[in-house]
């Protein structure tokens, strides 16, 4: 008899554990920065044109254990302007009510087609297509100045001696005067109702508007 009560004692024992690992889960490091990603990367492609790619960092622990339910990852970042580097704040809830709540910051990477020189170009040459080749490039840290395939290349001239291999931002060049340097223009002058054009030098460069 004592066996018997013995026995169901501990198959109720059993029972309570069991229902508690059924009623229990557990959110990994490795499936919380997946999902984390994901969101960071869904919302910056919004306002940044290429690959994004994020790594989420310093997450505070190697697993969350966390109710049975509906889980959801609410993924808040500090603003959506594009920088190396971004903070979030993470919300984990289960079944709607708030698990979890922490800031971690994410690392990003951007990669898009920019214009790459062929050849050396030399200062104050005006660029164009044949020098150039478009070619996918890592501009996290570039990306505000450099010329991308969306800007033709031969609207800019250069500012700099550009060699062979180099990316093309907008410290190589600017935009095409209206006006070359050293270039013949006409000069016209109003001399009460008599207008008088000679040809004549540009001493700089210069765009409508300009005294040059």
């Amino acid at each position: 008899m004592n066996k018997s009560i013995l026995n169901i004692f501990l198959a109720i024992i059993i029972l309570i554990f069991s229902v508690k690992a059924v009623s229990a889960a557990v959110l990994t490091k490795e499936k919380l920065a997946s999902e984390i990603e994901r969101q960071v990367v869904s919302h910056m492609t919004k306002y940044v044109d290429g690959d994004v790619t994020a790594q989420a960092l310093l997450l505070p622990v190697n697993s969350f254990d966390i109710p049975d339910g509906e889980l959801d990852v609410d993924v808040k970042l500090d603003n959506d302007n594009f920088v190396s580097k971004k903070y979030t704040i993470i919300t984990i809830k289960v079944n709607g009510k708030k698990i979890k709540k922490f800031p971690t910051p994410v690392a990003l990477t951007l990669v898009k087609n920019v214009w790459v020189a062929t050849e050396t170009i030399e200062r104050n040459k005006s660029l164009n297509e044949s020098n150039f080749v478009l070619e996918k490039k890592d501009v996290t840290r570039n990306y505000a100045i450099v010329i991308t395939a969306e800007q033709s290349i031969s609207d800019y001239i250069a500012i700099r001696n550009i060699r062979a291999g180099d990316v093309i931002d907008k410290r190589f060049v600017m935009p095409k005067p209206d006006v070359a340097k050293n270039s013949v223009v006409s000069l016209i002058f109003d001399t009460g109702g008599v207008n008088i054009a000679i040809e004549g030098t540009s001493m700089q460069n210069g765009n409508i508007g300009d005294l040059i």
